[in-house]
């Protein structure tokens, strides 16, 4: 057997035996890691490194597992599905907690030691968990993850590792646990591998809490770039067409604004391979260049979409639509069905029906079935069937990629094709174009016909909006996914282009530059379920800034570069302090805010820390704290109350809607859409005291002190009306009087706001509930 890696890592003790069950019954994911993969299901005289090796690794890593009982070891990776062979020990944790317990599980690199991936999970009510402030600072932090990386995977030493830093600045919440996270991108001779990377997490007590690998250089091509940088620019200038779009803005797949845009043209490679000097096509998918694209026929047998306005269809409707066009599954065991809303279109209801069965003993089903469908109109949104076969030795892995010699032609498939998509989508023949040709025909890895149906406005193609269908070898639909915005004309009427393709082109060129970067091409599942192989290019890339080009384009109508994608969390920059806050007596903890994203200048750099805050920007400021970008998070969570108003004074275009749903959810404040909720009332101490209670977990005790706290001790304790809350703020030192008052109806400014933040922010940890927690 090859070894894989330059070094190999044994701790002390590494021979310990532990009482655990040993399996090799195995399937693994295609690009999990870096380790080898074999024809056929290995076993523990196939790898390097024993089972209580890969046990005693981990355990000398991660102190937190001294008293944790490896339950299971297994020789590949059973979590994931379909089935490869991988050399990798997955390892079953369990930690016991009074009377309950909780694991998870870890890989080992079965031939050269290496760690894969840990992942500690500490429970709700660790006792070690690290609140703010923390004992070590992120730049300590740092120095812990350099330090780890040689010792959990010794041959990564020879590769250099860089910090990513846009990946590693993930806001750090001021509430819950202080996490810092590293991620590092490996490089190959000084060229990224943006495929290839090292990615941690390490507490506020300066403990690693996580750790995964997933190096992939030992498999990227040898050789360095025949093609000069120049030689990449000067080819892209004369190669680069763009076309002109339709496309929207999306934030966390979010709907944004629809513009009329200048993008790299469909089937117009802007990757250039630095070995060849061939233009790069992704192998599994070859899409046909605009020219292509031609109008449908006419069809008699067309979609009929149910009345708008009617009311939600059943699930047993929604199967009965669905089943006059396609062949739904009638010898699965199992269904699901739900009635969501649609992530694409928030206002929309959709069904998503599930029928799976499990065979033998594998967790992953053999033969599912997946169905989206419009609650309202009909209309088929998804569907697909997966259909794989555990692997129980090469022979059968044999038999199982073989292909029918008996399928149907291309020009048969196209037919289907084109029948279907006329039963299944509304105005197919006026709305959509295709090439009437598959994008992936049948060869040794895919087993059937690929065919993509592109939506166009006025002989625009609307670029978010498309079908793919995938037709069986033997000449079933094997799986349809289509994106149609609804109320599409509204949203594009008026939209012009002010520039043209050649300026457009012009400003991209400028904008941009080729730089060498690898390339993973392949190592993923598509269709119905077939696998493309993985393999590795040396290239050049077209990039903006430190931004790859997919999902930049130009705006046809102001000429400027405009990123159409963004994702997540986002972190200030380091100095964006705001200018009227230096030596300000509240300036450490607004400086803290402003820094967590809490707070923020404004256009003028200004924070106005004396200016009132009213009961809206408290929700906003405390929505921040506990979760970082709000809007993520509700986007998140699917939970469909988007277009609902929660209060007469919160419907959807308040710039409190997103913190307000966050507060009344998480402290069952229910929703009254004919009632207000005060968000653009000044906040009062006495109201501020009220809005504390439910975040230390108080609120029903400070109703129950009612009646009974005494607050002689304040001169205007006659005023105070809600004394329970008024009590217990005061004596959790968050709000406090002065001169002998309390001041109930003084207003709270920003600065005294950001002031109480922070104490809740030290309290954390030393309630009996955590702040965070709920």
């Amino acid at each position: 057997m090859i070894m894989l890696g330059a070094a190999l890592f044994h701790p002390a003790g590494a021979q310990a035996s532990e009482a655990v069950t040993v399996t090799t019954d195995t399937t693994s994911y295609p690009y999990s890691s870096s380790s080898e993969t074999v024809k056929e299901k290995p076993s523990a005289a196939d790898v390097n490194i024993s089972r209580d090796e890969a046990v005693a690794i981990v355990r000398s890593l991660f102190p937190q597992l001294e008293k944790a009982q490896a339950d299971q070891v297994e020789l590949g990776d059973p979590h994931t599905y379909p089935p490869r062979n991988e050399l990798i020990w997955t390892i079953h944790w369990t930690i016991q907690k009074e009377n309950g317990s909780y694991g998870f599980s870890s890989q080992v690199d079965a031939m050269t030691g290496d760690i894969l991936q840990v992942h500690i999970y500490e429970g709700q009510d660790s006792e070690t968990r690290a609140y703010y402030p923390p004992k070590v600072t992120r730049e300590e932090a740092e120095k812990i993850a350099k330090a780890f990386i040689p010792k959990a995977a010794p041959s990564l030493a020879s590769e250099s590792l860089e910090l990513d830093e846009r990946a590693s600045n993930y806001p750090q919440r001021l509430f819950g646990p202080v996490r810092y996270h590293f991620s590092y991108q490996s490089s190959k001779n000084g060229i990224p591998v943006p495929f290839s990377s090292v990615n941690m997490e390490i507490d506020g007590n300066g403990r690693v809490l996580s750790f995964n690998s997933n190096s992939q250089i030992s498999k990227l091509p040898e050789g360095k770039a025949k093609v000069s940088q120049e030689e990449a620019e000067a080819w892209l200038e004369k190669q680069l067409q763009l076309e002109l779009v339709y496309t929207q803005t999306r934030k966390d797949w979010r709907e944004g604004d629809w513009m009329l845009a200048y993008y790299p043209a469909r089937g117009n490679p802007v990757t250039l391979d630095a070995l060849s000097g061939e233009p790069y096509l992704d192998k599994a998918l070859q899409p046909a260049s605009a020219k292509d694209y031609q109008q449908l026929p006419e069809s008699t047998n067309g979609f009929k979409a149910r009345a708008e306005g009617s009311e939600p269809i059943s699930a047993e409707q929604a199967i009965e639509i669905v089943g006059e066009v396609v062949e739904l599954p009638e010898d699965l065991n199992r269904i699901s069905r739900s009635l969501d809303n649609d992530r694409g279109e928030n206002s929309r209801k959709v069904w998503r029906l599930r029928w799976d069965s499990n065979e033998g003993m594998t967790p992953f089903p053999m033969n599912s079935t997946w169905v989206t469908v419009d609650a309202v109109t009909g209309q088929l949104y998804e569907f697909r069937n997966d259909s794989y076969r555990a692997y129980s030795n090469a022979q059968d892995a044999q038999e199982t990629e073989q292909k029918s010699e008996e399928g149907i032609g291309a020009e048969a498939a196209a037919d289907k094709a084109l029948d279907w998509i006329h039963k299944l989508y509304p105005n197919a023949a006026s709305e959509l174009r295709w090439t009437g040709k598959p994008e992936v025909t049948p060869s040794a890895d895919v087993d059937g016909y690929a065919f993509m149906f592109q939506r166009y406005y006025k002989d625009t193609a609307v670029m978010d909006d498309y079908v793919r269908i995938y037709v069986s070898g033997e000449g079933k639909l094997e799986s349809y996914w289509a994106k149609r915005t609804d109320n599409l004309e509204s949203k594009l009427t008026g939209l012009t282009a002010e520039v043209t393709a050649d300026e457009a082109k012009q400003t991209m060129l400028d904008a941009s530059q080729m730089h060498l970067t690898y390339l993973s091409d392949g190592g993923y599942h598509i269709l119905n379920g077939s696998y493309v192989d993985a393999t590795y290019k040396l290239v050049y890339s077209m990039k903006y800034g430190d931004r790859e080009h997919e999902g930049t384009v130009v705006n046809a109508s102001t000429g400027k570069l405009q990123q159409l994608y963004t994702y997540g969390m986002t972190k200030p920059v380091a100095g964006e302090t705001a200018k009227d806050i230096a030596g300000h007596w509240a300036e450490a903890e607004l400086e803290d805010l402003v820094q967590h994203g809490v707070l923020a200048a404004d256009e003028q750099g200004l924070l106005n820390p004396n200016q009132a805050v009213t009961i809206g920007e408290w929700y906003s400021m405390i929505s921040k704290a506990m979760n970082g970008d709000i809007e993520s998070y509700y986007y998140a969570s699917g939970d469909g109350e988007e277009d609902k108003a929660l209060f007469a004074d919160v419907t959807k275009d308040s710039p409190y809607y997103q913190a307000v749903r966050w507060y009344s959810q998480r402290y069952q404040i229910k929703h009254d859409p004919e009632r207000t909720l005060g968000v653009d009332q000044t906040l009062t101490r006495e109201r501020f005291a009220e809005l504390l209670m439910p975040i230390v977990h108080y609120d029903k005790l400070a109703q129950a002190l009612n009646d009974s706290s005494d607050l002689s001790h304040f001169s205007d304790a006659e005023s105070i009306r809600s004394k329970g809350a008024v009590a217990l703020a005061s004596g959790l030192g968050l709000l406090e009087g002065s001169g002998g008052a309390w001041r109930p109806n003084d207003e709270v400014t920003r600065a005294q706001a950001a002031v109480v933040m922070m104490r809740l922010v030290y309290l954390q940890g030393k309630v009996d509930q955590a702040i965070d927690q709920y």
